[in-house]
């Protein structure tokens, strides 16, 4: 049965980037008259992987359970067996496990006197989903092995997302095919709405792989690579070679997704492996050196997407007013917010206000602190960041190191989502965020390095 949660796991993380999924859209899931991708209630491919593992680990529950002769409602045990199937331990209720409970009532408050109680029942549902997942990474991720296991399926999931993304910048275009069964959505650099950059004047599609945004597929080639780059050193020839393979494409797309955040945080990373890492192996020698002569290259091109930046840019000005917008939220609601999965439902609201403009920018604000304090109040951006801290404290407390991987993916996470929310918001986001989150938790990540 472990061996099953285990393979159920695994195929999460292999089919983390497909989109494939059922969307529903009942009425609350409407804002001014708009459909809203974020409070569509969807069916992922990864959720139904979910539901099983779910179903498999209530399973396996109730075996053990089932081992147990119950006679007027008590258990009647041998101490022996008692200590074998650790009871005490798994139904014991912690500090921990009970400040979770204190932070999920917080929630509820807030979604009990939301403007949309339905949407933010929907995302506390969520919310449970990947806390589950992350139960079962932390529970499943707990060896260096394990590690390797989980770098050597990122390899499959950067090639193949890599691929897809360097031919759609090619063609400036969907290619179709068997990959709108991956999630691949129907576009050209024409479309409306599409994400484009500006390139010396010219307007230049990004990639979008099978993501809903090229910010998102950067951020999960980025977490994906820095997890294929920690483990290159412990690898034998033929690995090393398929995980160099991997982090070239995945630069490559990287590159082409003009993703300015993540690939700088890229070759800060690039950086760091270099230096404490390269000078011990003549083939990582080589391969940092191929790496970085490609990214110079690119960085050639790519110039003025990172230098010609001005604070009257449409993206820059809209992010800023989104900002302003959720410091009224939180200004109007502090201690609860204005409910878990209800800043869009109550954005048009406080920009009419602000703005004495009918139109509404239909977005969350792109920043993980912002938005978690404009939905859940100072009690839940206090208790995310006692969360954190916790996370911290668990690699320090577990990990001698002076190089942790578990660190540095939590804290690669949070600089991407200081610019973005899509670890908040985004099914694909969302599962990065419990996986990376679950590792700092994990009781053997010492190994993982």
């Amino acid at each position: 049965m472990k061996t099953l949660q285990k393979f159920i796991f695994y195929t999460i993380i292999l089919f983390l980037p497909v989109q494939l999924g059922k969307h529903f859209w009942p009425s609350w899931s409407y804002v001014s008259g708009l459909r809203i991708d974020y409070l569509s209630p969807t069916l992922y491919f990864t959720d139904v992987l979910i539901i099983i593992l779910l179903v498999l680990w209530v399973f396996d529950i109730f075996i053990q359970v089932s081992k147990f002769s119950i006679f007027n409602f008590q258990f009647s045990i041998k101490q022996k067996k008692f200590k074998n199937l650790n009871i005490k331990n798994s139904f014991q209720i912690s500090n921990f496990k009970l400040q979770i409970v204190l932070f999920l009532l917080v929630l509820l408050f807030g979604i009990l006197f939301s403007k949309n109680p339905m949407a933010g029942f929907y995302g506390l549902l969520k919310l449970l989903e990947f806390v589950f997942l992350g139960f079962v990474a932390a529970k499943t991720i707990k060896t260096a092995q394990d590690f390797k296991i989980l770098a050597f399926i990122f390899c499959m999931g950067v090639l193949f997302e890599s691929g897809l993304a360097i031919l759609q910048f090619v063609k400036q275009g969907s290619i179709g095919g068997i990959f709108y069964f991956f999630g691949e959505r129907t576009f050209t650099s024409q479309t409306s709405g599409i994400a484009n950059a500006s390139l010396d004047g010219k307007l230049v599609l990004r990639p979008y792989a099978t993501f809903p945004h090229p910010n998102v597929l950067a951020g999960y080639l980025i977490i994906a690579m820095t997890t294929i780059i920690f483990n290159f050193q412990s690898s034998i020839k033929i690995k090393k070679i398929y995980f160099f393979t991997s982090l070239l494409i995945g630069s490559i797309a990287l590159l082409f997704t003009m993703s300015r955040v993540a690939i700088i945080l890229w070759f800060l990373m690039v950086a760091l492996f270099i230096k404490n890492y390269v000078i011990k192996n003549s083939f990582q020698i080589i391969s940092a050196a191929i790496l970085v002569f490609i990214g110079s290259i690119f960085m050639f091109f790519l110039s003025s997407r990172f230098f010609n930046i001005s604070t009257m840019d449409e993206a820059i000005v809209r992010r800023i007013e989104l900002a302003n917008t959720a410091i009224t939220m939180v200004k109007d609601h502090p201690v609860f917010g204005v409910g878990l999965y209800n800043f869009l439902p109550t954005l048009p609201y406080y920009q009419k206000n602000n703005t004495g403009s009918l139109f509404t920018l239909l977005q969350p604000v792109h920043n993980i602190f912002f938005l978690i304090v404009a939905e859940t109040g100072l009690l839940g951006l206090g208790m995310f960041l006692w969360f954190l801290l916790r996370a911290v404290l668990s690699i320090k407390t577990r990990n001698n190191l002076p190089l942790n991987t578990c660190y540095i993916l939590l804290t690669t996470i949070l600089i991407l989502g200081l610019f973005d929310h899509y670890f908040l918001t985004l099914q694909q986001g969302q599962i990065l965020f419990a996986v990376v989150l679950s590792l700092c938790f994990s009781r053997n990540n010492k190994d993982l390095v």
